[in-house]
């Protein structure tokens, strides 16, 4: 009795193997078809359809406005109300930013002022206390003259003369 009802099913799941090797084998071309159709033309197909539904949900929306205009009275009103909040919060960061600046451009002004007094300040005619002592204009890689290094002219032949 167990060995019958083994065999049935493995009668059934072998059928049923068969069944859809040959429906893939009649029809597969036309899932890889779509499948590659799909694949090329996506974005379009997603574009098409995100225009659908912004379409519906503004069809959907003008008509619960159109029907109650008190709604979207309220609606506005609520939109100004949240846009004023923001812009005070904006403002009220601004002023406290520009705070801010200010009272760092006063403790880099103090701080400068008190290195000047430690260190006896700036004297005329001393040494300065710059540690670029080359000219403006110096480069290490430059010949005494300052001329660019000009490589000598190729000729096709070893010592400079004439071919021909």
């Amino acid at each position: 009795m167990a060995t019958l009802d083994l065999d049935n099913d493995l009668e059934e799941s072998s059928n049923i193997l068969l069944q859809g090797s040959s429906f893939l084998m009649n029809y597969g071309w036309y899932f890889v078809g779509l499948g590659i159709f799909y694949l090329i033309f996506k974005e379009k197909i997603n574009k098409l359809l995100d225009e659908w539904y912004e379409k519906r949900e503004q069809s959907k929306y003008d008509a619960k406005y159109h029907k109650n205009p008190d709604l979207a009275k309220a609606r506005l009103d609520g939109l100004e109300a949240a846009r004023m909040r923001m812009q005070e919060e904006i403002n009220k960061k601004a002023v406290e930013a520009e705070i801010k600046k200010k009272e760092l451009e006063e403790k880099k002004r103090l701080e400068k002022l008190s290195k000047s007094i430690y260190n006896e300040g700036n004297r005329l005619g001393g040494a300065s206390t710059s540690k670029n002592t080359y000219k403006s204009d110096y480069n290490p890689l430059m010949n005494d003259s300052g001329s660019r290094y000009k490589p000598p002219k190729r000729s096709c032949c070893k010592k400079g003369g004439g071919c021909g």
